[in-house]
């Protein structure tokens, strides 16, 4: 395991879970250190196990697309809780992470999108 990048390290290591064929499946950022593509395989493939899966991610625009549900935290707090439909919407992402959410309709399915930039830019000059 120490010779292998960190993507790999971190698909190892869900696919030890998995081989003990748990009910309930607790993963926290299981897609840190991967690329795009790899990411979907991972959450597609976690979504697709027949076990109810709790899982830990930052990437927003992963989240409609493989969860049934969120919770969002501000201030290490449970801000909401419910449907991702209901939940991850433009007024409380921006409440929550300061950014702005987005959904593209495209051919019927959305798209979601954050736009960081346009907040990077009003807050330049700003100390991180």
């Amino acid at each position: 395991m120490g010779q292998v990048s960190g993507g790999e390290r971190q698909r190892a290591h869900i696919a030890r879970a998995l081989v003990q064929k748990p009910k309930l499946l607790f993963l926290d950022e299981p897609t840190n250190h991967l690329d795009p593509d790899a990411k979907g395989r991972v959450l597609s493939l976690v979504t697709t196990l027949g076990v109810t899966v709790v899982m830990v991610i930052h990437d927003l625009v992963m989240i409609p697309e493989f969860a049934t549900h969120v919770a969002m935290m501000k201030d290490a707090r449970l801000s909401a809780y419910g449907l991702v439909a209901d939940v991850q919407t433009r007024a409380s992402v921006r409440e929550t992470f300061g950014v702005d959410y987005r959904l593209f309709d495209d051919n019927d399915r959305l798209i979601p999108a954050l736009d960081i930039r346009k907040n990077h830019i009003q807050n330049q000059g700003k100390p991180l």
